[in-house]
């Protein structure tokens, strides 16, 4: 009996000591991507070689493609990785731009992508370049927006900021907030 109560005592002195830890150093909760939550459930289809595009009036105006894709019936929706994005204007302007990965909303036919590690280069065909860390497509609008630092890169010019407006019908881009311009000579 003496034994049970001496490892008891013991176990609990260990427990403590693991608590006292934990509180000295701080417990750092692991941050995981809503991408990764996403394809923690059960996908109802898995596809390798995934596109999507919308067209209109026998125009492609844009076209997602992706190394794999989950698709999750009932909830309209796509878990994507390794993805492509190629929007035409009306005007002709061309605008490319790769991700990690995202979600893509089959019905509505938004969607948001997102890198891990390095920022997204939007390349636009008139020249310019925008480095974003996240991305979203309002289908709707026909806009690119992004509430990440942006990096606008334009000739001899470039521009920082916060958040990002691109809007394809207009073909003008916006950085929202906190902007800074330099003049490269």
């Amino acid at each position: 009996m003496k034994k049970i109560k001496l490892g008891l005592l013991g176990f609990i002195l260990l427990l403590l000591a693991f608590l006292l830890f934990l509180i000295m150093n701080g417990v750092r909760q692991k941050s995981f991507n809503f991408v990764v939550k996403e394809s923690l459930r059960k996908a109802d289809i898995h596809i390798g070689g995934f596109s999507f595009f919308q067209t209109e009036g026998g125009r492609k105006e844009w076209e997602l493609q992706a190394r794999k894709a989950e698709l999750f019936e009932n909830e309209n929706r796509a878990v994507i990785e390794d993805i492509h994005v190629m929007i035409h204007t009306k005007k002709g302007l061309e605008i490319s731009f790769r991700g990690d990965e995202g979600v893509l909303d089959t019905k509505g036919k938004n969607f948001h992508i997102q890198n891990k590690k390095n920022p997204i280069q939007i390349v636009l065909s008139n020249g310019y370049r925008i480095e974003v860390m996240e991305a979203d497509w309002n289908n709707e609008k026909k806009e690119i927006v992004s509430e990440s630092p942006v990096v606008l890169y334009g000739g001899n010019w470039s521009a920082r900021g916060q958040g990002l407006a691109l809007k394809t019908i207009t073909e003008e881009f916006i950085i929202k907030r906190d902007i800074e311009a330099q003049v490269n000579s």
